[in-house]
């Protein structure tokens, strides 16, 4: 029995000691990450008690999180400037997938790098991570495996005008499933991976932590276009509504094609939203673009050679119910209800924006509208990003007093009548009269 318990005792402080018991760092790759490229982070370590899991994550920007190959976070994170020198993190209270022996953790992490209308970059891309699970804790640290992605790069800008992006946060993607890692697949190599970064909180520029004020995303299930089409290479799917969707193809190729997919409102006049750029591997493969674009229809440009055998999209969005009702006698003041609804709810994600194309800008002209109309069709989560639009703007003040919109962002210029109207009978008011929160205001 003591030997038995010695053994115990020690397979315990094992697993202690792998997991690691000192504070969480933040990490990033040896090799320098451009805006809007990718790194790859991977753990394994063994876990003696897989029962409650508390997890605190961060990244900038976006993260995706599998455990022991499952996909458990599909776009984590928030875009960065809870106030201009802090950063936002991710609480999950339940982590799943967890087991007793031996786990592994990978997490994908997107970096968007340059200034915009709504995200403030830090100087380090990277990832910080604390998992508590009973006595026993996983940190990021330098015993973690980091590498950039090569797999995954930002394709070229594409603006007529020869206009630098700087509205928009994020990048496009390129993907080449010739140099792809399966993330879902426990036992990857990562041996040639070099090990991860430690960097000073001072020297990432990430600040303080400030919980995730908002909900995480709801995603869907992948579905069927309402109608799919081709014409001259190009498959159309029809969507039922504007909408935050990751287009999804399965396709059978000789290797090397590339396709790009987009919406119908890619082009926006002379502006440019997102657009992905698939290389296709030998064979049968599926591929769904990790970042969200919108619209009303879906184009895959396919080349030559490439049998299409399905294409799909996944719907994603804010996490709020639709519970307001209005209906009357009139179709057109209906049709107008269902219209002014779906376009409430696609100018909500990490902030109220004022498109979700263009710009993705929170602009409080636009906001003070929105924040009016959750009130009649949302439950209350919407009242969150209320909430988050508000501490923004006010933790973003200068030093004269003034404020400014759109924040988080590079812009300064105080637009006197947008910043009348949020603090004013249809800003900050409207949102205390529908949560009676006196404590923000």
């Amino acid at each position: 029995m003591k030997n038995f318990l010695s053994l115990l005792f020690g397979f315990a402080a094992l697993a202690f000691s792998s997991c690691g018991a000192r504070e969480a760092q933040i990490i990033t790759t040896a090799t320098p990450i451009a805006d809007g490229e990718w790194q790859c982070f991977r753990r394994e370590f063994t876990l003696l008690s897989p029962g409650s899991a508390e997890l605190t994550i961060a990244a900038d920007t976006k993260y995706w999180l599998w455990v022991n190959g499952e996909l458990v976070v599909r776009e984590g994170g928030l875009k960065r400037g809870p106030t201009p020198t802090d950063s936002y993190c991710d609480v999950l209270d339940d982590v799943p997938n967890l087991k007793f022996g031996k786990n592994t953790i990978a997490v994908l992490v997107q970096y968007y790098g340059r200034n915009s209308f709504s995200h403030r970059p830090s100087a380090m891309p990277g990832l910080y991570f604390d998992l508590k699970c009973g006595l026993q804790r996983l940190v990021s640290d330098e015993k973690w495996r980091a590498e950039r992605y090569d797999a995954m790069w930002a394709p070229a800008d594409e603006n007529p005008e020869g206009q630098k992006q700087y509205r928009l946060a994020g990048a496009n993607v390129g993907y080449d499933a010739r140099k792809a890692l399966d993330f879902a697949a426990a036992d990857f190599d990562d041996e040639a991976w070099d090990a991860a970064v430690v960097v000073s909180r001072e020297a990432s520029e990430w600040g303080s932590f400030v919980e995730r004020p908002i909900p995480m995303w709801r995603w869907s299930e992948l579905r069927d276009y309402e109608s799919v089409t081709t014409e001259d290479g190009v498959i159309t799917g029809k969507l039922p509504y504007n909408a935050h969707v990751t287009p999804y193809i399965k396709l059978r190729a000789r290797g090397g094609e590339r396709i790009v997919i987009c919406t119908d409102d890619y082009w926006i006049g002379p502006a440019r939203s997102f657009y992905t750029e698939y290389v296709a591997c030998e064979g049968e493969q599926e591929f769904e673009t990790p970042i969200w674009t919108n619209g009303h229809d879906v184009l895959y440009f396919v080349p030559e050679g490439v049998e299409v055998l399905e294409v799909k999209y996944r719907e994603s969005g804010y996490d709020s119910d639709f519970v307001g009702a209005f209906k009357c006698d009139n179709d057109f003041c209906n049709k107008l209800w269902q219209k002014a609804q779906r376009t409430l709810y696609v100018t909500m994600r990490d902030n109220y924006m004022d498109c979700p194309d263009r710009e993705r800008a929170q602009w409080w002209g636009d906001v003070v509208v929105e924040l009016g109309e959750a009130g009649y069709v949302f439950d209350e989560r919407a009242h969150l990003l209320t909430r988050k639009a508000i501490l923004e703007l006010m933790m973003h003040q200068q030093e004269n007093g003034a404020i400014a919109s759109p924040v988080p962002g590079w812009y300064r210029s105080e637009l006197p009548c947008q910043m009348l109207a949020s603090v004013g009978y249809y800003g900050f008011y409207t949102y205390y009269m529908q949560t009676g929160d006196l404590a923000t205001i």
